[in-house]
């Protein structure tokens, strides 16, 4: 009787895979109901790569070098029986990353900490920096519409090339935040904010970064 019933179950889940059965939810969220499908996520996030990607600070790019120990060669290319890689990295210059007040306070906080949930309500802006005297700023102006139950807030800077993915901003001057802007989502009651260019006023000069101690409500003297 368990074979037949297990028998049954793997024919069923190889017919759901025949007819490209999709995998969606609904999730209920105050008094509206969204509709997701599980099998179309959308991954904005930057990986680790050898030798590339995104890069800043002035630092080397990140390494992935295989594990070389007591005659083991972590590399199957050659002839170790499993790839087995150290991978060398800067969260702040080469990959996206999740930050909290930490970052800024010569007290330790934990992200895992300060994060503890998972899914937030969010809605993406697209936003085209404006030039102010020598810098590329990302003024209040821009966020006008924001709706009134988001959670978190994803910045889309504008033109949205590729490049952004393998992009180095060391010698360079990106756009960034003013403090008006971090104000107004703290004072709106954003939790969670989503950026794709580096936390900094002027790469070139030292750090600047009213807009994150504003974001977390901490005074730059502090």
């Amino acid at each position: 009787m368990r074979i037949a019933l297990l028998l049954l179950l793997i024919l069923s889940l190889i017919a759901c895979n025949q007819n490209n059965t999709t995998m969606t939810a609904t999730i209920h969220i105050e008094s509206k109901n969204y509709k997701i499908d599980l099998d179309k996520p959308i991954d904005i996030s930057i990986p680790v790569q050898h030798q590339s990607g995104v890069g800043a600070w002035y630092i080397d790019q990140p390494t992935i070098k295989h594990v070389e120990v007591d005659g083991y060669v972590g590399k199957v290319e050659l002839g170790g029986s499993t790839n087995f890689n150290d991978v060398s990295f800067n969260p702040h210059s080469h990959v996206t990353h999740t930050e909290c007040v930490g970052h800024i306070t010569k007290q330790v906080y934990s992200v895992n900490q300060a994060l503890n949930r998972t899914f937030f309500k969010a809605q993406v802006i697209s936003v085209q920096p404006e030039e102010f005297e020598d810098d590329l700023v990302i003024t209040l102006e821009k966020f006008t519409h924001i709706a009134d139950d988001v959670e978190a807030i994803v910045i889309r800077t504008l033109p949205n090339s590729g490049d952004k993915k393998t992009r180095t901003y060391s010698h360079t001057n990106p756009p960034y935040l003013l403090e008006e802007v971090a104000v107004r989502f703290r004072e709106s009651g954003i939790k969670h904010l989503l950026i794709e260019v580096t936390v900094r006023a002027c790469v070139e000069q030292y750090v600047q970064i009213n807009a994150f101690h504003a974001s977390v409500g901490i005074s730059v003297k502090d």
